[in-house]
């Protein structure tokens, strides 16, 4: 993705959660991995010929910094790095145009993020993001976009 690509992902997160009071709801595993398919195959195709997903925690997640997510896709075997766009932390993975744009609440915890995923990466590699995600009790919320 090209960052720097006209609305912000966070301007995006919040037409997301008012569009959908029940944000933090998510949804198993099994039907994410399907429904993440089929919104980079077919929904939510934007200009930059990829789709938005919105992540959040789940109602008993611990709280957890942007920093440590980050680390966590280090050691999951996905490098990246933190980057700032617009006073928005990003997780640029290497390699990758798919990325991540995250809200972060005032206490410095990750309120929730928008993977800005790109047709040009693997399946498999959005499988694993969100796998990550779900090991810290985040998931992806349906319909926000």
């Amino acid at each position: 993705m090209a960052h720097g690509s006209g609305t912000t992902g966070i301007e995006m997160t919040a037409k997301g959660a008012a569009a959908n009071p029940a944000i933090a709801s998510g949804l198993h595993s099994s039907v994410l991995a399907s429904r993440v398919a089929e919104l980079v195959a077919t929904a939510c195709i934007t200009q930059n010929m990829g789709a938005d997903l919105f992540i959040c925690p789940k109602e008993d997640a611990a709280p957890i910094t942007v920093e440590q997510i980050r680390e966590r896709f280090v050691t999951a075997g996905l490098p990246c790095n933190i980057e700032t766009h617009d006073r928005d932390p990003w997780i640029v993975f290497d390699g990758r145009e798919s990325d991540l744009v995250f809200t972060v609440e005032a206490d410095g915890r990750a309120g929730s993020a928008v993977m800005q995923a790109s047709l040009d990466d693997d399946p498999a590699f959005g499988d694993r993001v969100f796998g990550v995600f779900e090991s810290f009790g985040w998931s992806y919320v349906e319909d926000t976009f």
